[in-house]
């Protein structure tokens, strides 16, 4: 289905306060903080502007218009990660999908980019910048269709909200996210891992079609043959590059009841146990069976600490059980931890938080060998060891166990081509807000250096979900051989190039 664009933004006045701050948007910007104790990535300044043509965009929104003088900007501005700066010329806070064409259609005019925000929650900080912010959180429905049994979810939505609505009333959930706050556009358009993905797939696997704005302020919908060629790269792709999506359709799975069961082990086990975990993974266990595992800094100041954990639709018994005959022969682990997983809860409010800290990730196909695993070793012994680290500010590397209905789905299927991964590989490292800039090189420089030197054990491939500046070949990393129609889809939808956030897919190489 094609709809009309919006009708023309309209001119016109205001009330004079607010013209005042429309005339000096801009030169706000200017005096924007940015934390100095971030590593700051440079922002090109939006083109200059007249409050005219601001005031013409605020009169022809339903929804808000959020300036930098407006009292809400300084929170409303920021993203997830705070290491980023994000000082936009302002943000549109969008009413209906109509707000969201206006918007597009706006900036496109003017020559000013535009990022969606859904949950603001990249690791590139893709979701800010220097110019137009179209925050979508007020669209942020999510109702099941008895007669067709699917969900519809509004692009704003957090998982929280999503698992509390479609669990609470309707005993359904979309295998999707651990974290509550993350916004379900981003999670679903780069792919989407979940405790049920290895029984029924990532979640872009469940989406069965979406409802987007293109680049000239067209709305379109694709599925039953319409825009299919949209609908695989938004499957995958990432977002914002080729569409502004507004609203998805997914096909939900059972709300079960699950059991996590966690082994933790002592830091000299490392070897062993590691090995023990990812031979349970790579002997394709039952579906339901989601293996996860991790390895931590101490806060405390002690030994780096490994867990494998098993995620188990069942009672916690089960879980344990199955957990205790992962546990090598000969290692005596420190503790076997096994309760229920909460269900979503019907009542409380989901906050989404905020991090200072560097993310980098990798989607090996072969299992970690020995060289892989000493390399990991050393460097968290390295930051262990280091002067410059606080003891109390965490670094991780989590690994999210693949394979299962994730495999079954051919790389070029979908945009998501890594369908062969053994696991997703998550390396963090974070910080506090008032950290130094010295402490914050030195969490860089260990990111860094550690990654650079495991990554070729670990391949090419990277979650575009996970994103990081740092790639030269991202492109690649992300997307692999599904890169080449991702760009032809790019050229024939975004002719111009309008869509070109962080990270994005691009139209050439």
């Amino acid at each position: 289905m094609l709809h009309a664009g919006p009708e023309p933004i309209g001119e016109g006045g205001g009330s004079l306060t607010r013209r005042r701050l429309l005339a000096t948007a801009i030169g706000a910007l200017a005096t924007s903080l940015v934390p100095c104790t971030n590593e700051a990535r440079a922002e090109t300044p939006p083109p200059r502007l007249t409050s005219r043509r601001l005031q013409a965009l605020e009169r022809s929104l339903r929804g808000r218009l959020i300036l930098p003088n407006d009292p809400e900007y300084a929170s409303r501005r920021l993203t997830w990660n705070r290491r980023l700066p994000s000082s936009p010329l302002a943000l549109v806070e969008v009413a209906d999908e109509r707000d969201v064409a206006i918007a597009v259609r706006w900036s496109s005019l003017e020559g000013v980019p535009l990022v969606p925000r859904s949950g603001g929650h990249s690791f590139v900080g893709a979701s800010g910048g220097p110019g137009l912010v179209l925050d979508l959180r007020r669209l942020d429905e999510t109702s099941l269709d008895e007669s067709t049994g699917l969900a519809t979810v509004g692009a704003g939505a957090s998982l929280g909200s999503i698992y509390r609505t479609l669990h609470c009333d309707h005993g359904l959930s979309i295998p999707s996210g651990t974290c509550p706050g993350v916004g379900i556009a981003g999670i679903t358009l780069g792919g989407g891992w979940g405790w049920a993905s290895r029984e029924f797939g990532l979640t872009c696997d469940r989406l069965v079609d979406l409802r987007a704005v293109l680049a000239d302020g067209t709305i379109v919908d694709t599925g039953d043959g319409l825009h299919e060629d949209l609908g695989w790269a938004m499957r995958g792709g990432g977002g914002g590059a080729f569409a502004v999506a507004t609203k998805f359709r997914f096909d939900p799975i059972p709300s079960v009841n699950r059991s996590i069961a966690t082994v933790r082990y002592r830091w000299s086990d490392l070897e062993p146990a590691f090995r023990g975990w990812q031979s349970f993974l790579e002997s394709d266990p039952p579906w339901g069976i989601s293996p996860v595992a991790s390895i931590a800094s101490d806060t405390s100041g002690g030994e780096p600490i490994f867990r494998a954990s098993l995620s188990v639709p069942g009672p916690p018994e089960w879980a344990n059980a199955l957990a205790v005959g992962l546990i090598p022969r000969g290692v005596r682990p420190v503790s076997i931890t096994a309760t229920a997983q909460a269900p979503p809860s019907c009542t409380t409010s989901i906050g989404s938080g905020a991090s200072y800290g560097k993310q980098k990730s990798s989607m090996p196909r072969e299992p970690l060998g020995d060289a892989a695993v000493s390399i990991i070793r050393h460097w968290f012994e390295v930051r262990r060891r280091s002067r410059m680290i606080p003891a109390s500010e965490r670094a991780s590397l989590l690994f999210d166990g693949y394979g299962g209905r994730i495999a079954t789905v051919r790389p070029d299927a979908t945009a998501f081509a890594h369908r062969d991964a053994i696991c997703s590989m998550q390396f963090s490292t974070t910080w506090q807000a008032d950290s130094t800039p010295r402490t914050v090189a030195a969490h860089l420089e260990w990111i860094r250096g550690f990654y650079d030197e495991v990554r070729p054990w670990l391949g090419r491939g990277c979650y575009v979900n996970y994103a990081d500046e740092d790639l030269d070949d991202w492109p690649f990393a992300y997307w692999d051989a599904n890169l080449p129609r991702l760009m032809e889809i790019k050229r024939g939808l975004d002719p111009n190039s309008f869509f070109r956030g962080v990270h994005t897919v691009p139209p050439s190489i």
